[in-house]
């Protein structure tokens, strides 16, 4: 999808500049679920559509007991439905994170080429294998919150369980968020940007360890019960 230039006047350096400069493409898309009259409304970077729309309506339309299936897409209108199907069988977290490591993981993400580095507007998401020691998948959007549906999406077309990953977000973790990445069901968190209070209280709840501010040199974990990453006078 082409990102539209639009004229703007800068100023800079003291002076007015009539010029062009980039917009990111913001998209309204339409899903429509199976036996409810209500259509839900998302805007979205409009690429790779069934993985957003097959995250969403796992993590905020599926019972249990039931995966989604596309029925028909029409442009940025799509149609789902429940199928008979249960989430992958849970994989045990396997030994733990050094902070280096999440420090490089972190770097690896938003360092990559991509809309994140180019406009400024995207936000970032990965799921990071302790055991390989790599992504294996990463997503971009506008909207923080479809990075988490596009990877829910990931997981129903893989069939890979989620349980032993690591969620790295360019996104502040608020309670909004932080409530879809329950349903997600990765077990670590961590972030480039702020926690909120409430986020924080639901990662506790949960048994989520949740890691903020993780920039260049430093991190904060503010909750890891499980010590899933190593160091620190809590786990000493």
């Amino acid at each position: 999808m082409d990102f539209p230039h639009l004229s703007c006047r800068r100023f800079q350096d003291g002076r007015w500049t009539a010029m062009e400069d980039m917009v990111a493409p913001e998209t309204p898309v339409t899903l429509r679920w199976a036996g409810r009259p209500e259509a839900i409304h998302l805007s979205a970077y409009a690429v790779d559509l069934p993985s957003l729309a097959l995250g969403h309506t796992l993590l905020h339309c599926c019972a249990d007991g039931e995966l989604p299936e596309i029925v028909s897409q029409s442009g940025f209108d799509l149609t789902l439905a429940p199928r008979p199907g249960a989430r992958p069988t849970p994989r045990p977290w396997r030994g733990s994170l050094s902070p280096q490591t999440v420090l490089a993981a972190m770097a690896t993400l938003l360092d990559a080429p991509g809309f994140w580095v180019e406009t400024g507007c995207f936000h970032r998401a990965g799921l990071w294998d302790p055991a390989e020691g790599r992504f294996l998948v990463t997503v971009e959007d506008i909207p923080r919150h479809n990075c988490v549906d596009r990877l829910a999406g990931w997981s129903v077309q893989t069939g890979r369980s989620l349980t032993d990953l690591a969620l790295c977000i360019s996104a502040r973790t608020t309670s909004s968020l932080m409530e879809k990445i329950v349903r997600l069901g990765t077990p670590v968190v961590c972030t480039r940007a702020a926690p909120t209070s409430l986020g924080l209280e639901l990662a506790r709840q949960h048994g989520i360890t949740l890691a903020a501010y993780v920039k260049p040199t430093r991190l904060s974990v503010f909750h890891d019960p499980e010590q899933r990453i190593a160091g620190g006078p809590d786990h000493a």
